[in-house]
């Protein structure tokens, strides 16, 4: 088992800095309740938890894009995403809804996770540089999460849609490979937003991004280090 927890120091920092920035975050989130007209109080904790799963899958993917590789790659990580499960359990607590829930939001940063570090694996077993490995990571996280989303505004203004939840049928369902359409959609389900759409979003994007990631590991497995082709 101590096989398993060892893991190199910027890693245990990774995971540290994102216990604490989330909990910071969290009681500067329950100290302006505390601080708002108690009347609102059930409303701002609703919010609260669908921003906040939103806040902790871009923490995610900033942060993962700095880890190490290792053995335990797919464990360690694993490891990184529950440590923020603590502070979801807490506000679904306070949202008198179950602790079950916070699963599914940490389902889509573990895949979405996996899949950044896929493809840093796949540029690293290409020998690129870590200023290109990061600047190709940044570019398809900025792509996959803001250059979808503004498409999606545009598509919404130019179609006029009446939306009423973010499950809605009206949205084509490529749109929620977006981590944060779905993490936010899921969200707000949970939250007794309507859901007209059922699981499809969580599982399309759960299917295609498992894909990819897997045909990347299948590439890397199957391919030669760049130096060897030298």
């Amino acid at each position: 088992m101590n096989n398993f927890l060892e893991m190199s120091k910027k890693n245990r920092e990774l995971i540290f800095s994102y216990v604490l920035i989330n909990t910071i975050v969290l009681l500067g989130c329950f100290f302006m309740i505390i601080l708002t007209d108690n009347s609102y109080e059930e409303d701002l904790t609703g919010k609260m938890y669908l921003y906040y799963s939103i806040f902790q899958l871009i923490l995610n993917s900033i942060l993962i894009t700095l880890w190490e590789w290792e053995k335990k790659g797919f464990f360690h990580i694993a490891m990184f995403t529950l440590s923020s499960f603590p502070h979801t359990i807490l506000l679904l607590s306070v949202n008198n809804m179950s602790g079950l829930y916070g699963l599914f939001p940490l389902i889509i940063q573990y895949i979405w996770a996996m899949v950044i570090i896929s493809i840093k694996n796949m540029m690293m077993y290409k020998g690129k540089s870590d200023f290109h490995i990061q600047l190709i990571l940044k570019i398809f996280i900025c792509t996959v999460i803001i250059f979808s989303l503004i498409f999606f505004y545009y598509y919404y203004e130019y179609r006029n849609l009446v939306i009423v939840s973010i499950f809605d049928r009206r949205i084509p369902l490529i749109f929620f490979l977006n981590p944060v359409m779905t993490s936010a959609g899921t969200a707000a389900s949970q939250l007794g937003q309507p859901n007209y759409l059922g699981h499809k979003p969580l599982g399309i994007f759960c299917i295609f991004w498992i894909l990819i990631s897997l045909g990347i590991s299948i590439l890397i497995k199957h391919g030669r280090p760049c130096y060897e082709k030298k």
